[in-house]
């Protein structure tokens, strides 16, 4: 489906290299669940997490903490998949 997104997808294993060795946790949260006004998908056609999740666990605080779980999981993958430089292994 990459083909069809307006903006090319970025490498999510290079995320801490291009911002200067430090993994941007917050920035990252943000763009996953919504609250980044800055369109990383390039369209609304990608899903946006947060909201996704709210629909999902509905509005409560106990339905709040679980989309803050579920979306802080996203992050820790996504900084788990992080790499000094060594060639990516599949």
């Amino acid at each position: 489906m990459a083909e069809y997104l307006a903006n090319a997808l970025p490498d999510l294993r290079q995320i801490t290299a291009r911002n200067g060795g430090t993994f941007p946790r917050e920035r990252i949260a943000a763009a996953i669940d919504g609250t980044s006004l800055r369109s990383f998908h390039g369209s609304t056609e990608m899903p946006v997490w947060g909201y996704h999740f709210t629909r999902e666990e509905g509005l409560t605080s106990a339905g709040q903490r679980r989309v803050a779980t579920r979306i802080d999981a996203l992050v820790e993958h996504i900084e788990s998949l992080q790499h000094s430089g060594a060639a990516p292994t599949r």
